[in-house]
């Protein structure tokens, strides 16, 4: 948002007003993602934000105001799809490169927002002008780039002369945005999204830019229009490593230029897992706004929140977390396991300190956390000395465990060679049948670790790519919080 906000008296909104107005459209776009617009109440929301109808009411008139307020920062975010057509090559492979660069950018935008687009198009289709005039601001920010672009192509001979530029610009569109809000219905018919893109872009410049069909030749045209991309892949490779610690980067309406990949020979099962590769997505749903102005002052608060929010989110196992260790030599190791605690002392975890990255610990006791909630964009990572804990606070972690984790944990053996599956499931039956006997059996090499934070960073992923990074450091007692580039 641009400008002052205003409350519906007239009032400037102060920040922690602005932080409160926003929250609550946070929470609405979030309900409509799994409620049908009609269904969503005032009070509902503010529950959702923590706050009251009252504050609600301050903001917005209704819950359609406030669905109005998201529609029009869609649609601004919308005018960028421009970007994909304006000054383009749209003959050739570049054509070829320019059409499912759009269709990968329209879809993605559509899959981003699609919870705030069916509402605009159910209020469209009532005959409401405000939603139409929306829908058509998203839908003309491509139209008119494209109505140009063939416009282009007709002067040079390239396309019929008797070809209406915006009548072809507008149908492809539509199309674009038929499709576009019907990603889920084509796996009912058996169709992938790898499938999908490439067939999609062929309409695009082929039956209708170019109007060339495969194998023709335009007038004055040096390749030749081809039925499919000049290498055999479904879809486009995507940028997947914006940031060195973000490994996937978020879906963007305004995707790069595709990577150079190798080219020569590959086998059929590794094309199939490239195309199966950068067919996947990620941050299906808008992820959360993060202001760091407002974090706490030390990091373990910011922790508890984000991780409830995790939960409340449906992050699936948001208890999970990678621990990187270093061996003697200095080589990274790296593995998932299940966080135990976070508490004033750190984070803590547990392990045979017999296992691999207990001897690690043991020659090197420093470790690395990280942590990575997807379905809100947010990860955390922790680095600090791992200290084991007291021989009591071991026993009583064991203890305080299932009887299937005790079982496992007296198993033992932990990272060493197994002979045989069979010689698993021996002593696996005997761990269980001393478990179940024995609740307070003791497993002696069990030991509980607190890494105990020197740094611990907080990563909110951003649409647009502009990434949140909050670092705290520990500066004696106290701790030091500064931004990083994302």
């Amino acid at each position: 948002m641009t400008g002052q906000v205003r409350t519906v008296d007239g009032r400037v909104a102060g920040r922690r007003g602005q932080a409160t107005r926003q929250k609550l459209l946070d929470c609405l776009s979030e309900m409509l993602s799994s409620s049908p617009y009609r269904d969503v109440k005032v009070i509902d929301v503010a529950r959702k934000a923590g706050t009251s109808p009252a504050t609600f009411y301050q903001y917005f008139p209704d819950v359609e105001g406030a669905v109005l307020e998201l529609a029009e920062e869609m649609a601004k975010e919308g005018a960028g799809l421009t970007e994909l057509v304006g000054g383009r090559s749209w003959v050739g492979k570049a054509g070829w490169q320019a059409s499912e660069e759009l269709v990968e950018g329209f879809l993605d935008f559509w899959r981003r927002h699609d919870a705030i687009l069916r509402v605009v198009d159910l209020g469209a289709a009532e005959g409401d002008k405000r939603f139409y005039k929306i829908r058509m601001k998203v839908l003309n920010s491509v139209t008119n780039s494209l109505t140009d672009a063939v416009k282009e192509l007709q002067s040079k001979g390239r396309v019929d002369k008797d070809v209406s530029p915006g009548a072809v610009a507008g149908s492809l569109v539509v199309m674009l945005a038929g499709v576009a809000s019907h990603q889920k219905g084509f796996t009912t018919w058996g169709v992938k999204q790898a499938e999908l893109r490439p067939n999609l872009a062929l309409l695009v410049v082929h039956l209708g830019i170019t109007g060339k069909k495969a194998g023709q030749v335009g007038a004055g045209q040096d390749t030749p229009a081809h039925a499919g991309p000049p290498h055999p892949r479904p879809a486009p490779p995507r940028p997947v490593s914006p940031t060195a610690d973000h490994p996937c980067g978020p879906p963007s309406a305004f995707p790069h230029r595709p990577r150079t990949l190798w080219n020569g020979p590959m086998s059929d099962a590794q094309k199939d897992f490239r195309d199966l590769l950068h067919a996947q997505r990620v941050w299906d749903v808008p992820p959360p706004r993060f202001d760091p102005s407002s974090a706490p002052a030390a990091p373990l608060p910011l922790f508890h929140a984000w991780f409830a929010e995790a939960v409340a989110a449906g992050q699936t196992e948001p208890h999970t977390m990678t621990l990187a260790t270093a061996d003697t030599e200095g080589r990274p190791d790296v593995r998932t396991l299940i966080l135990h605690d976070a508490d004033e002392r750190g984070w803590h975890f547990a392990t045979h300190a017999t296992s691999t990255k207990g001897r690690q610990l043991a020659a090197r006791p420093y470790a690395a956390l990280g942590f990575y909630w997807p379905a809100q964009g947010r990860q955390v990572r922790v680095r600090g000395a791992a200290v084991p804990a007291g021989r009591e606070e071991s026993r009583a972690d064991l203890h305080a465990r299932s009887t299937g984790a005790l079982a496992a944990a007296l198993t033992g053996s932990q990272s060493e060679v197994l002979g045989s599956q069979e010689e698993l499931v021996r002593a696996s039956e005997a761990a269980w049948d001393r478990a179940r006997a024995e609740p307070d059996a003791e497993a002696e090499t069990w030991t509980r670790y607190v890494v105990e934070p020197r740094e611990v960073e907080f990563f909110q992923g951003d649409g647009r790519r502009r990434h949140v990074r909050l670092r705290y450091r520990r500066d004696g007692a106290a701790w030091t919080r500064e931004l990083l580039w994302p």
